[in-house]
């Protein structure tokens, strides 16, 4: 459970005592769940922090016609959970969804950042974790309301395929989503979207495989 948890973005830096006095006092939950299981419905309570061990989670929307916009793909050792958490109500304005197996450890997150017995020090590292995580979901949230902003597929795909370089660093790099779920998060027709990349590709502009892609914009 500790080498689990060590991996955690929201512990990471933590000492062995702390994480000892973790695993002690809020006696983490191992669950396991299949592909295509439901975590949470929107509209449901969770009042818990979520460390994705293993597999990919969705975290998605639906509209009264039963459309789907995606929001967000966590990967191994991701964690989640903790913005519903900390809001007054804990109720979910997503679905969380299994896209593989997974794996993940519940801590409940009230508990956890108001443990007495948590040092000092770590303490200050617990509440820097969560500001970095927090920071970057809201810098991930206006990222994708500019990609949702255009009007255009093309202008889209040029964005979001430029801040993926910028995030990685490289030119070359690989993206979270196969076609469906990148139609979903941009909020596009998957066939206009695949015959737009098909178009860029002719035109010299990228070069994919599946969910490699390199930009040459």
């Amino acid at each position: 459970m500790k080498e689990h948890l060590k991996k955690a973005h929201l512990l990471e830096g933590l000492s062995e005592e702390t994480l000892d006095i973790i695993i002690e006092h809020l006696m983490p939950t191992l669950k396991t769940y299949k592909k295509n299981d439901v975590l949470l419905r929107a509209g449901e309570p969770f009042n818990s922090v979520g460390f994705l061990i293993s597999g990919k989670i969705a975290g998605f929307r639906l509209d009264y016609e039963g459309n789907v916009t995606l929001h967000q793909i966590f990967d191994d050792h991701k964690t989640f959970g903790f913005e519903i958490s900390a809001t007054p109500t804990q109720i979910s304005p997503l679905y969380l969804k299994c896209l593989t197996d997974s794996k993940i450890i519940l801590l409940p997150y009230k508990e956890l950042i108001t443990l007495a017995s948590i040092p000092t020090q770590d303490k200050l590292k617990l509440m820097e974790n969560l500001t970095q995580l927090l920071a970057n979901e809201n810098m991930r949230k206006l990222y994708k309301i500019e990609f949702l902003a255009e009007k255009s597929i093309r202008r889209k795909i040029r964005l979001y395929l430029s801040f993926m370089a910028e995030k990685t660093g490289s030119h070359t790099f690989e993206i979270p989503f196969n076609r469906n779920e990148l139609a979903q998060y941009l909020n596009v027709n998957r066939s206009a979207l695949s015959a737009e990349l098909s178009r860029m590709q002719n035109e010299g502009l990228i070069a994919y495989t599946k969910n490699k892609f390199t930009l040459n914009l």
